[in-house]
């Protein structure tokens, strides 16, 4: 995809504002998909907002849906939200769960780490698989990353991240250069 920058200007002073297009092209979102929120680490959450065992929260992670948890132990887990019998979501919005996500489709259940946990019709299916899980983003998993890396940030809070590169270390996690005008 080619970008007009012609508005850009050799100084900020020279410089005129973006475009209206910048804000409405789907090509433009994509490529700033593409090349910004998929090649680092993104906040999506802070950490105290899953403090208790069974809290949740879900997250558009630019088109897959995911949960973010607490489990019993107190770990947060990060796993799809998308039931794997019809593809409905399990979760919405924020809240606390004791044990439980269940499809309101077909009440599939998966547990505080997206572990398969029960299906009601499916106790006398004959070789059904229930060793099964959500897809889960960790470090390494070949899919996505996932830290809960604590850093502070200027108001100190702690933040969760997310990243679509696997090979990214949490290490990289680094703050951004201030600009002052």
């Amino acid at each position: 995809m080619t970008i007009d920058f012609s508005f850009h200007g050799p100084s900020v002073n020279e410089s005129s504002a973006l475009p209206k297009h910048f804000f409405t092209d789907p090509k433009i979102y994509d490529l700033e998909k593409d090349k910004v929120f998929r090649s680092d680490w993104v906040a999506v959450a802070r950490v105290d907002q899953l403090i208790n065992p069974g809290d949740y929260l879900t997250y558009d992670f630019f088109g897959d849906p995911i949960i973010l948890a607490c489990n019993k132990q107190g770990q947060i887990n990060a796993f799809s939200n998308v039931c794997l019998h019809r593809a409905c979501p399990i979760a919405s919005g924020t809240g606390n769960t004791k044990t439980l996500f269940t499809c309101p489709y077909h009440q599939w259940a998966y547990d505080l780490e997206g572990r398969f946990r029960g299906a009601p019709d499916m106790e006398q299916a004959v070789n059904f698989n229930r060793d099964m899980r959500l897809p889960s983003l960790q470090e390494n998993s070949g899919r996505a990353g996932f830290s809960s890396t604590h850093r502070r940030t200027l108001n100190h809070w702690h933040r969760l991240f997310l990243s679509w590169r696997p090979s990214l270390p949490p290490g990289t996690l680094r703050a951004s250069k201030r600009w002052a005008f």
